[in-house]
């Protein structure tokens, strides 16, 4: 993987061709996002599929499994993953 350039990574998962980046964003004023400062209260996490960056970051570690899974089996407009977390949700 690449340089990160979203935040400061805590955990890089990989299973087969799916990698999951956890980190810290950076702080952000507004529209603002303030490089070198992250956000130690919030968590979000990067995908990989097959070694190429999603452009698609997620709140939680599920959503992001969810969505590499929905992504390769129904391409990157999918909204398979929504619906799923949708239905399984509380």
């Amino acid at each position: 993987m690449e340089k990160f350039t979203w935040g400061i990574v805590i955990e890089e998962l990989t299973i087969r061709q799916y990698t999951i980046v956890e980190y810290h964003p950076w702080k952000r004023d507004s529209c603002t996002i303030l490089t070198g400062k992250p956000d130690f209260e919030k968590k979000c996490y990067s995908t990989y599929l097959n070694g190429k960056d999603t452009c698609i970051e997620y709140d939680s570690l599920q959503s992001a499994l969810v969505g590499l899974i929905a992504q390769e089996a129904d391409g990157p407009n999918t909204k398979a993953d929504l619906y799923f977390m949708k239905m399984i949700s509380n």
